[in-house]
């Protein structure tokens, strides 16, 4: 693997929300450490990170806006915390397995 390809693996694996705490904790100190004991105490309660279920919680609000409120997609987007209906829309093709557009067409 060349350099430029270590370096994109290195930034995929740095994007992983647990190593990219794990490094800051290794890194900044008390903040990180604490940050990183949050993140491993809400996976063990929760059994999801706190961004895998932030995610969710999105999504479980997009298909409840989509089903019952009538809403434009990009009001939905906005309401879930997305500024852009792309990168919503990517987030919730990831976890429902359908791309909001048909999610939205099918309700």
């Amino acid at each position: 693997m060349d350099a430029h390809g270590e370096q994109q693996a290195r930034r995929a694996v740095d994007d992983v929300p647990a190593v990219a705490i794990a490094r800051r904790a290794e890194t900044h100190g008390t903040e990180a450490r604490a940050e990183l004991a949050f993140a491993e105490r809400f996976v063990s309660v929760v059994g999801l990170s706190p961004m895998d279920y932030l995610l969710r919680l999105r999504v479980a609000l997009a298909k409840d806006r989509l089903r019952f409120g009538g809403a434009r997609l990009t009001e939905v987007a906005a309401a879930c915390g997305y500024r852009s209906v792309s990168a919503f829309s990517t987030a919730f093709r990831r976890v429902v397995g359908v791309a909001l557009g048909g999610y939205a067409l099918r309700t």
